[in-house]
């Protein structure tokens, strides 16, 4: 109570107060165990229990594989579709001397398209790219 004392001097005190300011009590501490250091690998039992004691344990893992399947199919799909647009692209735009010997793209009906067409078939593909 001494230290309270000098802390709250010039303070008025009610016996309210008194109440309020409960005097601490030192607490036991512990000793410090010495840490061993083993050598050698972790047995697979070791792998099982911290899997176990995760949050979702097998699920999780399971969860965490779909969701790498999941964004490797999704890149798999954006690189197809990138592709397809920038060969529709290409069709469009290539000249027709280039395209001498290659008489399929001479009759893509992307190239025989009107430019309204072309547009809405180009947006269709920026905004299926965009989901």
């Amino acid at each position: 109570m001494f230290f309270l004392s000098k802390l709250f001097a010039g303070v008025p005190t009610s016996p309210e107060t008194e109440k309020l300011l409960v005097p601490t009590t030192e607490k036991s501490v512990q000793k410090q165990t010495e840490e061993f250091k083993r050598i050698g690998s972790v047995s697979g039992s070791v792998y099982l229990r911290y899997i176990q004691a995760s949050l979702w344990g097998v699920l999780g893992i399971a969860i965490i594989f779909i969701l790498f399947m999941g964004t490797s199919v999704l890149t798999l799909f954006t690189n197809w579709w990138l592709g397809r647009w920038s060969n529709a692209e290409r069709i469009r735009y290539a000249s027709k001397s280039t395209n001498v010997n290659c008489t399929i793209e001479n009759h893509s009906p992307i190239r025989n398209m009107t430019m309204n067409a072309w547009f809405k078939k180009r947006d269709n593909y920026f905004y299926t790219l965009l989901g």
